[in-house]
């Protein structure tokens, strides 16, 4: 009994923390649908040549729209047709919380081309598209 009144707060912290693992984990599934950009933010740290180029996107990413089917086609529409993708082929890696979107077209090649890159983040029960190699977080919602 001693020891369980040691352990007690372990526990608890414990289970919390696995809770907390649980409700904020992805799954292929839950990011089937279209979502709409809600904020586009740029990174303080970033240097003043990736905030130049991210000011001169910034407009075209907020009225832009990842749409992933459960079949995994992907298309990412933007007023910017450098950011859209019309026809893409998406995966998630649960593990690293990352959808990579390569051309449909691609989609059975082993050293297929990555479009764009995705890591997912959660911030105050937000969903975020962090789009790597980039400062840009994108705030979105289905």
């Amino acid at each position: 009994m001693k020891y369980f009144k040691l352990l007690k707060p372990v526990i608890l912290t414990l289970i919390v923390t696995i809770k907390a693992i649980l409700l904020s984990a992805q799954s292929a599934d839950s990011l089937t649908g279209t979502w709409h950009v809600e904020e586009v933010r740029v990174s303080s740290a970033a240097s003043i040549e990736e905030l130049k180029a991210a000011n001169i996107i910034k407009k075209d990413l907020q009225k832009t729209t990842f749409t992933f089917t459960a079949n995994h086609h992907a298309t990412v529409t933007s007023m910017n047709p450098d950011i859209s993708i019309p026809n893409g082929y998406w995966e998630y890696a649960a593990g690293k919380k990352n959808i990579t979107i390569t051309a449909w077209k691609d989609r059975l090649k082993k050293n297929r081309g990555i479009l764009m890159s995705i890591i997912i983040e959660s911030d105050a029960g937000k969903t975020i598209f962090h789009l790597e190699e980039t400062p840009v977080r994108l705030t979105v919602k289905k």
